[in-house]
């Protein structure tokens, strides 16, 4: 009895030399295609070496051409590294402009409301010393304001307001107050 799943040493045989002879055949037109892309070639490299010939005597300008182009691509260089320091130069100032303005701006700030708070005391100053109030004005307005801006003791400034509209210590402008 005969098994028929397994094949047979000439069937074996047979299948290795068809397998043989198409590789041979497949390397056979491949050696064909590279011998025409070799022959192909050459041409094309007798056509380069007659160019080749031809610009030999362009060989010095190419050299000069390659040196400007060396020397320009080192300007270059040199004026990318310039402009980046530039542009860090450009950023930093830019940012203390802005802390600079934010600072203004803080100062301003603070500057219109001490100006409106010292306004306000001075012309509140001014109604409870003309009013005669049996407090002090600068012991009601440290008491009511928290400040403790105005002298105690011999305090000239209530006959003052009505000889000048500045400070005679400080010759600072009390404003508008009346």
């Amino acid at each position: 009895m005969a098994n028929n799943s397994i094949p047979s040493f000439n069937d074996i045989c047979g299948t290795v030399v068809e397998s043989l002879a198409e590789t041979i055949q497949n390397r056979e037109n491949i050696i064909i295609q590279l011998r025409e892309e070799n022959a192909r070639l050459q041409r094309n490299a007798g056509a380069l070496q007659n160019e080749v010939e031809a610009c030999a005597g362009d060989e010095q300008k190419i050299c000069e051409l390659r040196n400007e182009v060396r020397d320009l691509k080192i300007e270059i260089l040199e004026a990318n590294k310039i402009y980046q320091l530039q542009q860090y130069e450009v950023r930093n100032l830019r940012n203390q402009l802005i802390v600079l303005q934010n600072l203004h701006n803080d100062c301003d700030k603070q500057c219109k409301d001490l100006l409106h708070e010292r306004d306000v005391a001075r012309r509140l100053y001014c109604v409870l010393a003309a009013n005669g109030s049996p407090a002090t004005p600068p012991a009601y307005i440290a008491f009511q304001w928290g400040w403790d801006c105005f002298p105690q003791d011999n305090d000239p400034t209530p006959f003052l307001f009505d000889q000048s509209d500045s400070d005679p210590r400080t010759g600072v402008q009390y404003g508008d107050l009346h």
